[in-house]
Order: C-alpha cells, then sequence, then structure tokens
C-alpha cells in the first residue's frame, strides 16, 4: 500500500484515491512490489450510512495485513456499538483504539518470539514460564526489548509493525466531512487544509493542489469545489505521483463521499475496475496536452459516477485526441517528449 489522496471538495462532498502498489517485502526479496486492490475500506454498511447520514471510510499505506485487521476488527466494534455512529469523534476513537491494539499485538508477538515475554511484563520485569514467575534482570536482555519497542532495530519484521499510517474520512451532519490522521504514536485532526496524501508520492501531488488552491480568491475557498471538479482536481494530483513516483502504479481505487446526494445514488461509492483506471488515463491525456478539459473530465466523470462502459469511454478518448497514435504509445510506457503543450492550468 504505497499512497493514498484525500480530499474534502465542499463541507458535504469528498474523495479518496489510492493505488494497489505495496513494497513492504524489502531487501531481502529485491524490493519487488506486490499489488493489493483494497487499501480503502468502507467502515460500514449501506444500512448504516442511510441512516443517521453517516459514513466512515478506513484507508491505510505500510503492511497491507495491519490495515486488513484494523478495518475488519474495528468495523466489528461498530457493529456492535451502534452508539458510537453518527459521530465521526466517537468512531474516530474507536478506530484508534483498534489501531494501537493491533500495533500492540505486533510488538508483543515480536517480545513473545525473542524473549518469552510481552510488553507489560517487560515493564512489570516479571513473567511466568512453565508454571513459575521469572525475574526479567539482565541488562542485555532488556536493552534489546527496548529496542524493538522504540523502533531501534532496522530489520524487514519491524518495518512491518512500526512504517504504517492510517487514515479515517467520512461524513457526519454535525461536522460534515473530516479526516483523522492514525500513527501508533496517535491521532490527529487532517483537513486544516482541505488535501491531503499519505504514503510516496505525497509531495508530488500536493503541489499541484497548492498551486491550484493559492490561486482561488477567499469566497472560493470557503465555497470549495462542486464534487465533479474536485474529484477531477484529486485525480490530477494522483496522475502527477503516478507519473513521477517509482513507488505509485497498478490499477487505481476511487471512494467517494457524497453527503447530498447530489451526484452520487447513496452516500458513498466506490470505483476499482478498468473504468477506474481508464479515468486515470483520460487525466493523463489531458495532462499530455492531447485533450481538452471539458472532454478529458466529462469522459473520467462518466466512468466514475456515470454507467458509461470503459470500452465506449476508450474509443471516445482516442477520436477526440489531437494525436491518437502519440498517445496509444505513451500509455504503453514510452516517455511523452514529443507531447503537445499541456493545457494543464488551475484545475476547477
Amino acid at each position: 500500500m504505497a499512497t493514498v489522496f484525500f480530499m474534502k471538495f465542499n463541507r458535504d462532498q469528498g474523495a479518496l484515491i489510492a493505488d494497489e502498489m505495496t513494497w513492504h517485502l524489502g531487501f531481502k526479496y529485491g524490493y519487488r512490489p506486490s499489488r493489493y486492490g483494497d487499501s480503502i475500506m468502507n467502515l460500514l454498511d449501506g444500512e448504516k450510512e442511510t441512516n443517521p447520514g453517516f459514513a466512515a471510510v478506513y484507508a491505510g499505506v505500510g503492511f497491507p495485513s495491519f490495515h486488513f485487521e484494523v478495518a475488519r476488527k474495528a468495523k466489528k466494534v461498530l457493529t456492535e456499538k451502534p452508539d458510537c455512529l453518527g459521530d465521526l469523534n466517537k468512531t474516530g476513537e474507536v478506530v484508534e483504539s483498534v489501531y494501537q491494539d493491533v500495533h500492540a499485538r505486533l510488538i508483543n508477538d515480536r517480545l513473545k518470539f525473542n524473549f518469552g515475554f510481552d510488553r507489560d511484563e517487560l515493564n512489570r520485569r516479571k513473567f511466568r514460564y512453565d508454571g513459575k514467575e521469572v525475574d526479567i534482570v539482565q541488562d542485555s536482555v532488556i536493552s534489546e526489548a527496548n529496542k524493538i519497542l522504540k523502533y531501534g532495530v532496522k530489520e524487514d519484521i519491524y518495518h512491518r509493525i512500526f512504517d504504517n499510517d492510517g487514515l479515517i474520512m467520512g461524513y457526519d451532519q454535525e461536522n460534515g466531512i473530516r479526516a483523522y490522521h492514525l500513527c501508533n504514536s496517535g491521532r490527529g485532526l487532517e483537513f486544516a487544509y482541505p488535501f491531503d496524501a499519505l504514503g510516496s508520492g505525497k509531495e508530488l501531488g500536493t503541489r499541484l493542489f497548492a498551486d491550484t488552491f493559492y490561486r482561488m480568491q477567499l469566497e472560493e475557498r470557503r465555497a470549495g469545489f462542486r464534487f465533479t471538479d474536485g474529484l477531477f482536481l484529486l485525480l490530477n494530483c494522483f496522475a502527477d505521483a503516478y507519473d513521477f513516483n517509482m513507488k505509485t502504479g497498478g490499477y487505481v481505487q476511487v471512494f467517494m463521499i457524497d453527503a447530498k446526494k447530489e451526484v452520487l445514488q447513496s452516500i458513498t461509492a466506490e470505483k476499482h475496475d478498468h473504468g477506474a483506471f481508464l479515468a486515470l488515463e483520460v487525466v493523463r491525456a489531458y495532462r499530455w496536452g492531447f485533450l481538452d478539459k471539458d472532454c478529458a473530465q466529462a469522459l473520467a466523470m462518466s466512468l466514475l459516477i456515470g454507467d458509461a462502459s470503459w470500452e465506449e469511454v476508450e474509443t471516445r478518448m482516442f477520436g477526440n485526441a489531437s494525436e491518437p497514435d502519440l498517445l496509444r504509445k505513451y500509455l504503453m510506457g514510452y516517455k511523452p517528449v514529443k507531447s503537445p503543450d499541456s493545457p494543464l492550468s488551475v484545475c476547477r
């Protein structure tokens, strides 16, 4: 799980987009990527979203199994505690607690494997073995155990425990769209700025959003973006990371939130098929200068929020491209060194 971009379009609408690459295998396996299709996981079923108008989604970068466990256990807790639904603060507390529990379990598993005791037993300096209580008194053992707790050992197995970042994003009626960043040191409120990212490639997409936001008047910033404009901008920001960050790639997953139900038929919708990937290719064609903005945005939206088939949209994309043969080569992987001057400017 390499890159997750997320954006608040306005008070009631937003979206997340992630690629499917993960590089957790480390040096032992030559840093070769694996592909996972679910970096973004809905914490609610459709009925809970509809009543009382609430959405909550979890996303993560790092070790996939860590985030799958967090999402699965958090969803179970939320099912058993329906009073935590409807308020993203309470939901965030549940997810954070589960996140820390999973992190602690992984640390305890490693301590148990290496020394036979867990973190609490290390703090007490006592543990039970074979029915007997044993004191932990050796300085070398205590020192090595503390290295594990403080991430002092930079081996592959510890990357999987400590190099994880999570995110809960959602909507409640009182506060609208919000997001919280999660890591092993705690939870922080996002969206002091309406855009952020987790993982490799964050700086690339952030630059494009910052350039767009910088050019907006104060009233425009406060109003935010229309759903389709915001989603198109988010796709452009992600495309920046996709093209110029070596650890972002594969298919994409797009998760959308529309509490107004102006664009979507339900509060949330998810796309992670050929159409979602083609929407990214449409945006890349626009960024290379083969399509104008209106055409590219219309094609991308017909895939993500419309019912157009990817075969139909692909035909229309090449039919509208200024140089379809050259575009085809670039989408195959050739470097876009002779593409037309890109029309990319303020994406709104």
